[in-house]
């Protein structure tokens, strides 16, 4: 998510090494990460200081979807690529949430969600 432009991307990946590969690849300057507080954000904090450990609640399905649903006004997340993608809607929903009610930011900007998979990129190695 990348308030200034209205980027807002997610994804899912399995396993540690993946996620640390996953993070590798994003402007760390610029991302903002949602994590439930766990041995996963602790084991990534001297990394990544830049993490953001929100409540568990608001990343839970039901709260998540109702939250993305209601920005972007839409009955379901389907279109956005995330069906069946039940991290990546928890996370963008705790996100959203995040800046909306504890940061109070305007992200009426933000009029589109993708969700993206690492294989769909050539990485360079």
């Amino acid at each position: 998510m990348d308030l200034t432009t209205g980027s807002f991307k997610c994804s899912e990946v399995e396993g540690e090494s993946a996620l640390l590969t996953e993070l590798g690849t994003l402007t760390r300057s610029r991302d903002h990460y949602s994590w439930r507080i766990g041995a996963t954000a602790r084991m990534l904090q001297p990394g990544f200081p830049m993490l953001n450990c929100y409540d568990d609640w608001s990343s839970r399905q039901k709260t998540s979807q109702f939250t993305l649903r209601d920005h972007f006004k839409v009955v379901s997340l389907d279109g956005f690529g995330l069906r069946n993608k039940t991290s990546a809607t928890g996370r963008a929903g705790a996100v959203l949430h995040y800046l909306t009610q504890h940061l109070h930011r305007d992200v009426a900007h933000l009029t589109s969600l993708s969700c993206y998979q690492s294989s769909d990129f050539l990485i360079s190695t």
